[in-house]
């Protein structure tokens, strides 16, 4: 019996026999360079998030309405394409802010306890409250974030759609 030969699969990296051999810059299409992108991992609501810059995340309930700022000091990790910094336990000097999007309900979670034999069942629910939040930025070596103007692009918008309403009373008179 003869083996049988496996062909037409994609094997690791090198998906074009012209680029073997290559550095991993090389390899790489143009116009899908490495970016940049300063990142932190963060711990709230006893998780730990990796997050950047205008990234929107769910986390457990936090205190705040809509269009407030909040900030996370409990930075673990800082870093970029370059460069890391890890804390112990925490990153120095490092603040993470963020805006409140809204409140939240997570899925619904049925908890259905059964005795056998003993005629018992109890089926109850959860929903679990969380906060979604849009990350404003990672301010390391004791910058100072500017938490009046994160909180002024929310209001604007509010301002905005409150002033539609005016204008259609007016077309109506």
């Amino acid at each position: 019996m003869r083996a049988r030969r496996r062909g037409g699969c994609f094997r690791g990296v090198f998906r074009y026999t012209d680029l073997r051999g290559k550095r991993a810059s090389e390899r790489r299409p143009p116009g899908h360079e490495l970016v940049k992108i300063m990142y932190a991992v963060i711990r709230t609501g006893g998780k730990q998030y990796k997050v950047a810059a205008n990234d929107v995340i769910t986390v457990e309930k936090l205190p705040g309405d809509a269009g407030s700022v909040v900030q996370f000091s409990e930075v673990l990790m800082v870093g970029d394409a370059a460069k890391h910094t890890v804390g112990a336990p925490l990153v120095s000097g490092a603040v993470v802010t963020a805006t409140v999007l809204e409140q939240v309900k997570g899925e619904k979670v049925i908890i259905f306890k059964k005795r056998r034999r003993h005629n018992s069942r109890r089926k109850t629910g959860h929903r679990q409250l969380g906060t979604v939040l849009r990350i404003g930025g990672i301010y390391t070596d004791g910058q100072k974030p500017d938490l009046t103007a994160a909180a002024a692009k929310p209001a604007a918008k509010a301002k905005a759609k409150s002033a539609a309403p005016k204008k259609a009373a007016a077309k109506k008179e």
